[in-house]
């Protein structure tokens, strides 16, 4: 499983301030997993579960179109987990080349 942290490739302009790298939505690839959300589900803690590591729970949350300011999942909704992190990681790479 590739490493990604979406700091990374974060960098600060001349006024301290960090530039916003935006990131597509990722395809739908034969290897995602779905699941429906439970009460108490959030998005760091499905990122430990099929990720092992709560710091992607950003992943989750732009794969299924949800850009709310909270982890908090709702309850009785599909979720797709998406399985290809490569292709996530090379395109952050990619917008960093960009710059």
């Amino acid at each position: 499983m590739a490493v990604m942290n979406r700091y990374l490739f974060s960098t600060k302009t001349t006024n301290s301030r960090f530039e916003t790298v935006r990131m597509a939505k990722p395809p739908v690839q034969p290897d995602d997993k779905y699941i429906i959300s439970r009460e108490g589900d959030r998005f760091d803690l499905l990122a430990q579960e099929f990720y092992e590591d709560v710091a992607l729970w950003w992943l989750i949350a732009i794969a299924n179109d949800i850009r709310v300011a909270s982890l908090i999942v709702p309850p009785g909704i599909q979720i797709r987990i998406p399985g290809n992190l490569d292709y996530l990681g090379r395109q952050l790479e990619a917008a960093e080349l960009d710059k």
